[in-house]
């Protein structure tokens, strides 16, 4: 079966699952990305579509605080859209079933109030679903800064 559609696999096929294990998130220390970097301050998580590929890209926040999020998308995807959803304890079931479960605490830039031990789950809508890795490199990128 495919883990994401369900489908059946074609006989002679194989899949591939890889499980990440999110880190805490503070201030200073933001969990391990393709492309992750901070700012002076040490306060700004940078979450590529590459990063959030196959669904999305999770932290615990050790910080409690305004956290801004912003999008900057690349040339053909100027349509790409990031949803943001922070629960207070860690999604036990498959991440592609969050959107069942929740409605997302932001969708798009802007700024939401996270409290420290809270789980962020940053879901690109380029991703596994909607194009090829190729496709998805470069497509977007979310900003989260602590305020």
């Amino acid at each position: 079966m495919n883990a994401f559609t369900g489908d059946p696999l074609e006989a002679g096929s194989s899949q591939l699952l890889v499980f990440r294990t999110a880190e805490k998130v503070s201030a200073g220390a933001f969990s391990r990305g393709t492309n992750d970097s901070t700012d002076a301050a040490g306060s700004t998580l940078v979450i590529t579509s590459e990063d959030a590929f196959n669904l999305c890209y999770t932290f615990e926040a050790e910080a409690s605080g305004t956290y801004l999020f912003t999008i900057e998308n690349g040339a053909g995807h100027e349509d790409a859209t990031w949803k943001i959803y922070v629960l207070e304890e860690p999604f036990e079931d498959a991440t592609r079933y969050i959107s069942q479960a929740y409605e997302p605490s932001l969708t798009g830039a802007g700024s939401l109030e996270i409290t420290a031990g809270s789980w962020v789950y940053c879901f690109c809508s380029v991703n596994a679903y909607t194009n090829s890795l190729d496709e998805v490199t470069g497509a977007s990128t979310l900003t989260c800064t602590i305020q």
